[in-house]
């Protein structure tokens, strides 16, 4: 499980909007200077989040709590991505080379593979697209409420 802290900013019939801050990760270390994702960090400043999770710790306004991610699916969505579309350029590169051999355009062959390869890669993002918002991997995507901490000084608590 993949953890980070968050502040509770609102409570609404068995969920919890919460907001996380980027400030924690890439961006902050030694390193950041060199780094390719300290430098993006820098570029794009820090990011707050919010999420609506269901509320399983009875949080209220003002906490913090530990939100988790499981790492299944963040290694799933990573490989729908990343490598599917990256095997699918491979493929459709070589079916474009095969069938212009097969088709005899041999002084063609790097632009139907070019062609072959971006369709297939294409077809793979949109695949991609269509499964992580289809509603499929819901479930094991959605965060989760680990546990609750203390309330952070200066939100308003509403009891």
């Amino acid at each position: 499980m993949i953890e980070e802290q968050a502040v509770v900013v609102s409570v609404d019939k068995g969920f919890v909007l919460v907001e996380t801050s980027s400030t924690a990760g890439c961006g902050s270390c030694k390193s950041a200077a060199s780094c390719g994702a300290g430098l993006a960090s820098s570029l794009f400043g820090r990011r707050d989040r919010a999420l609506h999770i269901r509320n399983t710790v009875d949080a209220r306004t003002g906490d913090t709590v530990t939100i988790g991610l499981n790492r299944l699916a963040l290694i799933i969505a990573s490989l729908m991505i990343y490598v599917l579309p990256l095997l699918m350029l491979i493929a459709g590169a070589i079916i474009g080379e095969w069938l212009a051999t097969a088709l005899a355009y041999n002084n063609l062959i790097d632009i139907f593979s070019i062609i072959g390869g971006l369709a297939f890669a294409a077809l793979a993002f949109i695949l991609s697209r269509r499964v992580l918002n289809s509603g499929v991997m819901d479930r094991l995507i959605q965060p989760v409420l680990l546990q609750r901490g203390e309330a952070v000084q200066g939100l308003p608590d509403p009891e």
